[in-house]
């Protein structure tokens, strides 16, 4: 009798064990026809891109901390920058200091003065063509400024508004952004490299509008379609007097 018992305990263990392994098999049949399996790549893949995403869903949006959004991520349209009084002298004094340009929803470009003068008479400042002598031009370099405070984006307006014509390049940012923003303005003299932090600037790159609105001094882009579009719609910069070099 005793033996029975055991023998009768040995084929339910052993019947059990069949029922595992076999419940087992068809579980990994089964992932292995869905193409997964507990350690496969795509799994592991599938893992860290989970994380990965709620880390991203964690961080700051950078464009979170723009205190002066011209451009509000939708399909409204884009408020122009509206020069109330910009050409007029404060009580009839030229000399003093005129009002700041005011924002407007008008359609009219607010140079659209400016920029049919020098349509009409493109010679009249047309000096970039020679500002530098072929002999003096300066060789490629790996030196930089950076600027990323109020104060250095001031004295750069100051040095740029002494020069006959700099280059630009701008570079844009459209991670979780529908319109995405300016990240990076490149601009380039004779002599020096700038790298300018707009993100860091956002709220003050107006600081740079008289030099870029200026007819004197000729803006030189690659390809400009962009950056004209960026620094009017990040920043309410104006290109009057430009030469892009895509266009020649």
């Amino acid at each position: 009798m005793h033996t029975v018992n055991l023998k009768s305990r040995a084929a339910l263990a052993a019947a059990a064990a069949c029922f595992a392994f076999v419940a087992a098999a068809a579980l990994l049949h089964r992932r292995r026809g869905r193409g997964i399996s507990p350690t496969s790549p795509r799994r592991v893949e599938e893992r860290r891109s989970r994380r990965a995403r709620r880390a991203c869903e964690e961080e700051e949006k950078p464009q979170g901390r723009f205190k002066r959004v011209l451009a509000d991520n939708s399909y409204s349209p884009f408020k122009h920058l509206r020069r109330q009084g910009a050409d007029q002298a404060v009580d009839g004094h030229p000399d003093e200091a005129k009002p700041q340009p005011q924002e407007s929803s008008q359609k009219m470009h607010p140079f659209e003065d400016e920029i049919t003068s020098l349509l009409d008479s493109p010679t009249r400042y047309s000096t970039f063509c020679n500002f530098t002598p072929s002999s003096q031009c300066p060789g490629m370099s790996n030196s930089y400024n950076w600027v990323n405070t109020k104060a250095q984006l001031e004295h750069l307006a100051g040095l740029l508004g002494e020069e006959k014509a700099f280059g630009v390049d701008t570079e844009q940012h459209s991670f979780r952004s529908f319109l995405g923003y300016t990240a990076l303005v490149q601009i380039s003299t004779q002599k020096e490299d700038y790298l300018i932090d707009t993100i860091a600037l956002h709220d003050v790159m107006g600081i740079l509008q008289p030099v870029f609105a200026s007819p004197s001094i000729c803006k030189i882009f690659h390809g400009a379609d962009n950056d004209v579009l960026w620094l009017q719609r990040d920043f309410h910069i104006y290109v009057v007097n430009m030469f892009d070099t895509a266009k020649v």
